[in-house]
Parts: structure tokens; sequence; C-alpha cells
């Protein structure tokens, strides 16, 4: 493994640890916790979406369609 990769599979480690630790030490209240926020971060991502003009919209997906990206 890289260095680059340890250094990122370090911090998402130290990530999980701070959770669960926020958790009590609930490894399911911790997943629990997370779902909720990603939850929230969904919502705040289609409010952003529709609150975007429909020109901006098409032409982002256009450029990620080009990157090769599905869009």
């Amino acid at each position: 493994m890289s260095t680059a990769s340890q250094i990122e599979v370090d911090a998402y480690d130290a990530a999980c640890s701070a959770v669960i630790a926020q958790c009590g030490g609930d490894p399911r209240g911790a997943v629990k916790a997370l779902l909720c926020a990603n939850e929230l971060l969904e919502a705040d991502l289609e409010k952003a979406l529709r609150a975007a003009s429909a020109g901006y919209r098409r032409r982002g997906s256009v450029k990620r369609c080009q990157e090769g990206a599905i869009g």
C-alpha cells in the first residue's frame, strides 16, 4: 500500500473511532448517526439541485459525461 493510501486509511480509521467514541462506544449507534448525517446531506444536495438553474444542471451533466462519469 502506498504512503498516500495508508494516510487515507489512517484518517478513516481515526474518523471511525471518533464517531464510535461520540456514540458512547456503541458501533451500532455510530452507524445510525452516520446514516442520519448522510440523509441530511442528501436532503441538502437535493435542495441545492432544485435551486440550480436547468441550464447549469445540463451543462454540469454534459461535463461529467465528457469526463467519463455517468450523469
